[in-house]
């Protein structure tokens, strides 16, 4: 518990967001869940597939809340949004919501950041409705979930990756606070020959539809330190130095770069852990 109290007062920091004012405990239960919201329809493979999330906001809240997005890992092929990583924080002050998107080999990039960018422009334009803070939206992923995370912190304007799913085209993709665990930032620099994928399973090629010799210009889009830009919002890293699937280094460039372009960025290294670590083990 107390680690999780420690992970929340960093989101604060990070985002500067000020905690809403609670109201008493409602005899219900303390938080209202919208589930399976349609955030955009897309047609794929001829077919109209509707694309979720989940959304979770406190009971008690008196005035809009920052709001937490989860975006889940698995490789960018598998993984749901159940279930929602962020969804302890509302014990702590925010609202919190867990992203679903198209996986591989559903679709290739960039149908993933389309997603997830149409799911926070979904988010933003029905704040009132929902009781969400408009300007205080951070997000958080795990592995492809964390690459997906830093995209979107990096990436805001950039047309290609903004795309023009949903229904709110018009309305800012940006996000106030990024959180990444253990994501590739640039798939240049990510070893290809790992030994745990076989010859063609490498999960950046598939991802891609090909191989980064071949898809040069795609893999300078998916890779978030690409955009970085001088107003960028503040992002926290947090990266086991043994993890054998997405080098710590990876990490730590962008924090590099987005340091030495004047934004806002933590890295924690934690020792001793591998891929996959989680809140129950810090």
């Amino acid at each position: 518990m107390f680690k999780k109290v420690i992970c929340a007062v960093l989101f604060v920091l990070i985002s500067g967001a000020v905690l809403p004012v609670f109201g008493q405990t409602a005899a219900a239960e303390p938080v209202i869940r919208h589930l399976d919201l349609v955030y955009a329809t897309v047609l794929q493979d001829e077919r109209k597939r509707e694309l979720k999330l989940d959304l979770f906001i406190p009971r008690a809240a008196e005035q809009p809340m920052p709001l937490v997005v989860w975006i889940h890992g698995g490789a960018w092929q598998a993984g749901d949004k159940r279930p929602c990583a962020s969804l302890f924080m509302t014990e702590y002050g925010f609202a919190a919501a867990g992203i679903g998107y198209r996986l591989y080999p559903e679709a290739v990039f960039p149908a993933q950041i389309h997603d997830c960018k149409a799911a926070i422009r979904f988010l933003r334009a029905n704040a009132e409705k929902y009781g969400i803070d408009p300007n205080a939206i951070g997000v958080w992923g795990a592995s492809a979930g964390g690459h997906l995370a830093a995209m979107l912190g990096a990436s805001a304007g950039v047309e290609e990756a903004d795309g023009t799913i949903g229904e709110h085209t018009d309305v800012s993709t940006e996000v106030q606070a990024v959180c990444s665990w253990f994501g590739p930032t640039d798939f240049f620099t990510m070893p290809i020959g790992r030994r745990q994928f076989a010859a063609g399973q490498v999960p950046e090629i598939q991802l891609l539809g090909g191989r980064i010799s071949e898809k040069q210009d795609l893999a300078r889009l998916v890779s978030p330190v690409s955009h970085i830009s001088k107003g960028d919002p503040p992002f926290l890293f947090m990266h086991g130095d043994r993890d054998p699937l997405v080098p710590l280094q990876q990490s730590r460039l962008m924090h590099d770069l987005l340091t030495a372009a004047g934004v806002r960025s933590e890295l924690i290294v934690l020792e001793g852990e591998g891929h996959g670590f989680s809140l129950t083990n810090l």
